[in-house]
């Protein structure tokens, strides 16, 4: 199925690419990919279903060729950060670029088999427009606090929700607390409120984080931030959520997984140490 999904995914692009060398400006619409779900207005699909398959459509292309979308929620400033000129954001009403507008099909890991080349290009690309540089030796365990979704998800958004609406860790302080404790002393743990982080902070974060650790929920989507060798921690009540683990395995990160019987239950802290003190992928990190 994710094979299949990747055939729809590199003719689309190759039929945007041709098009694009005729007319030189078109007006894209992001489709979720065969089986997908979600919209770009939420980051995870705003960086798989938008900005990962619009990177591959652009690259190589005549610079003189320019994309058009229309508004995507909060994230606008943030495709033109990374896109530059090549892509305009059609304000609501204008007339669009094209008289046939182009899909998108996204990439959803969930439904399209992506490749470390594809998830490290993108990498580099977002680290160049930000200026990133590298980190010889990510000293960061951060731990993902759920927030209640911001206004705009819980009354403009085409698919509203969001957050700690849809999954949290009542006693995420206890677990924060007891991974504090547990790591070892030349590591530092961060309790990052993702919503209130400048997007800048936040790669500059990931790309010094050597475990991350949080619910099933976007914020583990910046595992691709960090570089391969550092390890995502998943605590999640449903094992058919693979999304996180497709991109750990393209990307040769060490994936994990912590089972709770719900989306809103408690997560006893000790022996979620004691099983990670366990896994051979955080040896070096707990002690």
């Amino acid at each position: 199925m994710r094979r299949w999904g990747r055939l729809l995914v590199d003719r689309n692009r190759e039929r945007i690419r041709s098009r694009l060398a005729t007319e030189g400006r078109l007006l894209l619409v992001p489709r979720p990919p065969l089986g997908g779900r979600g919209h770009v207005e939420h980051y995870y699909h705003f960086l798989f279903d938008l900005v990962l398959p619009l990177s591959q459509v652009m690259d190589g292309l005549d610079p003189s060729c320019r994309v058009v979308l229309r508004p995507v929620g909060l994230f606008d400033d943030r495709i033109r950060e990374i896109f530059g000129h090549r892509v305009d954001i059609a304000s609501e009403g204008a007339p669009d670029a094209s008289a046939s507008p182009m899909p998108l099909v996204g990439m959803n890991p969930e439904c399209v088999l992506s490749t470390a080349s594809d998830l490290d290009g993108l990498r580099r690309l977002v680290f160049e427009r930000y200026r990133i540089g590298h980190v010889d030796r990510p000293d960061l365990v951060v731990l993902v606090r759920r927030l209640p979704p911001d206004d705009f998800y819980r009354h403009s958004a085409v698919i509203p929700g969001g957050g700690s609406w849809r999954r949290s860790i009542p006693n995420h302080d206890d677990l924060r607390s007891a991974l504090a404790e547990a790591i070892r002393p030349d590591h530092r743990l961060l309790d990052l409120r993702l919503e209130t982080m400048p997007f800048r902070e936040q790669l500059e974060t990931f790309a010094r984080t050597a475990l991350l650790v949080g619910q099933h929920g976007a914020g583990l989507a910046n595992t691709i931030w960090m570089d391969r060798g550092q390890a995502l921690l998943e605590i999640s009540h449903a094992r058919a959520w693979r999304q996180f683990e497709f991109l750990c395995q393209a990307r040769g990160q060490p994936f994990l997984r912590y089972g709770t019987p719900g989306p809103h239950s408690i997560v006893d802290p000790a022996p979620l140490v004691a099983w990670a003190r366990r896994q051979p992928a955080l040896r070096e990190l707990l002690r």
